[in-house]
């Protein structure tokens, strides 16, 4: 991944073992928060939210579309520098990374 493709967007978010493994319902959930641009992977993107999205929104996205047992992501907020993980190893409870 290059800089170039996530400058001037909001967040850098990644998963693992969404529901469906295709990952369809979590982009969906994501292009309703504001517009997308898929990353080399296909399970990265960027987000550059729209003007009434929180980040709690993002947050609930990302929760909703993943995986109960196996499920795991995270997002950088871009503009902060910040990143938070969520998944089994985290309770299910966000974490920030150091």
């Amino acid at each position: 991944m290059l800089i170039s493709e996530v400058q001037g967007w909001h967040y850098f978010i990644s998963w693992d073992n969404p529901v469906p493994a295709d990952s369809s319902k979590m982009l969906r959930a994501l292009k309703k928060l504001g517009k997308v641009r898929k990353l080399q992977t296909k399970t990265s993107v960027a987000l550059s939210p729209r003007a009434n999205t929180h980040w709690a929104d993002v947050r609930a996205a990302i929760i909703d579309n993943l995986n109960d047992k196996k499920g795991k992501a995270f997002y950088v907020n871009l503009r902060s520098g910040k990143g938070f993980e969520v998944g089994r190893g985290t309770s299910w409870a966000w974490k920030e990374v150091p």
